[in-house]
């Protein structure tokens, strides 16, 4: 039963890590603008580097939570295609400009064009 809920704790405990040193991260431009001091403005970034490292970590350790949980829920599903799909696919050819649907396509898009020059007059 532990081992169920390990992984969902564990992914979500990295999302929050990320949010708050994200938003750590997102706040460092306005606080190194602030700095009153050198001595803060080099706190706030090492506090970026730091945080940084934290985010690069734990999205790392996120993923392979996430892939986890997949890998537990989904079954390994195999796709198969059916017969006519596999010969339609097999029997195409390709569209050249000898082709009859090319020229149908021409046809059909010149005529389109003339009923559009003649709506315009």
């Amino acid at each position: 039963m532990q081992n169920r809920n390990t992984p969902r704790l564990r992914t979500r405990l990295a999302d929050i890590g990320m949010v708050v040193f994200g938003m750590i991260m997102a706040v460092t431009p306005l606080a190194l603008w602030v700095a009153p001091t050198a001595p803060w403005f080099y706190f706030v970034l090492e506090l970026f580097v730091f945080s940084s490292v934290i985010v690069w970590y734990l999205s790392g350790y996120e993923t392979t939570a996430a892939e986890h949980q997949s890998r537990q829920k989904a079954p390994n599903f195999k796709v198969t295609l059916s017969d006519k799909f596999v010969e339609k696919l097999q029997n195409m050819r390709p569209m050249t400009r000898d082709s009859d649907l090319q020229n149908e396509l021409r046809e059909l898009s010149d005529k389109h064009r003339s009923d559009i020059r003649r709506s315009r007059d």
